[in-house]
């Protein structure tokens, strides 16, 4: 009983989320650990993401159950994701149906810490779906379901290939109950290598004033909208 209330409360969540597509009549369940698959969304030669099934086992001898299959997103090394990152609001960031990714906006939130970007190491997982399997697990049970905190919106990430970079906007796709997951992309922008980089900030200005008119610190303010929320800088 359990484990039918935990799959009914899966099966809620996505059904009002946007990202998730009814499975086609005759659609084959995915069975098991999905294949790898690699995602080409900014053109740069190599993946930009990955999509990838495996097992992770969490026995309830209860329940008959052994673990729970999973179907994730995975960076790759060069890649990565915006996330919010002020006080009162984190996680992924998501633009809003049909907003298209305005570069000088997210030149100046990423300025004031207000976005940042995840880790460049290709270790980003987005947890989609999850099917239980085990001996007592049977077959009406044995359906994709979402994990509960699989993304709804569309996502933003940044590649960065040789001395090339690009921001490419894209939204995770799965149907239910067959649980076919694909990577749908919407917008991809070329942009200066450095872009949303922190750079290592210039040289401070001299101590001595050989003119005995003292230096001041300019700081550089991008273009684009001031951000709407306070900043302590």
């Amino acid at each position: 009983m359990r484990l039918t209330l935990l799959l009914a409360t899966s099966l809620l969540f996505v059904y009002n989320g946007a990202a998730q597509v009814a499975s086609a009549p005759g659609e084959p369940l995915v069975q098991g650990i999905r294949p790898t698959e690699a995602v080409y969304l900014c053109g740069a030669g190599s993946p930009d993401l990955m999509l990838e099934g495996r097992a992770e086992r969490r026995p309830d001898p209860a329940q008959g159950l052994e673990g729970w299959y999973q179907q994730v997103v995975r960076t790759v090394p060069g890649t990565v994701l915006l996330y919010h990152s002020t006080r009162h609001h984190n996680g992924l960031a998501e633009l809003d149906e049909g907003e298209a990714v305005d570069t000088a906006m997210l030149a100046a939130r990423l300025h004031y810490q207000q976005l940042s970007w995840g880790p460049e190491d290709g270790s980003t997982e987005l947890r989609i779906l999850q099917q239980a399997f085990g001996p007592g697990i049977s077959e009406e049970a044995a359906i994709w379901t979402g994990t509960g905190v699989q993304p709804d919106g569309v996502l933003v990430l940044r590649r960065t290939e040789g001395r090339r970079t690009w921001l490419a906007s894209f939204r995770v796709r799965f149907t239910l109950p067959a649980g076919t997951v694909s990577v749908v992309p919407v917008e991809t922008i070329e942009v200066p290598y450095a872009y949303g980089r922190k750079l290592t900030p210039a040289s401070p200005p001299p101590t001595d004033d050989p003119f005995g008119y003292g230096t001041a610190y300019q700081r550089v303010i991008p273009p684009g909208v001031p951000p709407d929320e306070e900043v302590d800088l």
